[in-house]
């Protein structure tokens, strides 16, 4: 797509208020290519981050669980997934 870009979580939102806060650093490009995916089978990597507040770990241990389901199921790899819970809004446990 040409783009190149940087994005930063300055703050985590949550159901149902939200209030989530996401920085971008875009560089700007005189052309845009379109993102047309030729093989989803090239897809060997896939990370990610299940998160939960003021619920028991196994929340988030289960949402991890469910997308590597979905992901298996349509012949995805299994997603590294870092596993994160808090018992309150400002620390990690």
């Amino acid at each position: 797509m040409n783009i190149i870009m940087d994005l930063k979580v300055e703050k985590r939102g949550h159901y149902p208020k939200g209030s989530g806060k996401v920085s971008a650093k875009i560089t700007p490009v005189k052309y845009l290519s379109s993102f047309v995916p030729k093989d989803y089978n090239e897809i060997n990597y896939i990370k990610g981050i299940s998160h939960c507040v003021r619920l028991p770990k196994h929340v988030a241990i289960k949402q991890k669980d469910s997308a590597n389901k979905i992901l298996r199921r349509n012949n995805y790899p299994q997603a590294n997934i870092k596993v994160e819970y808090y018992h309150t809004q400002n620390g990690p446990i």
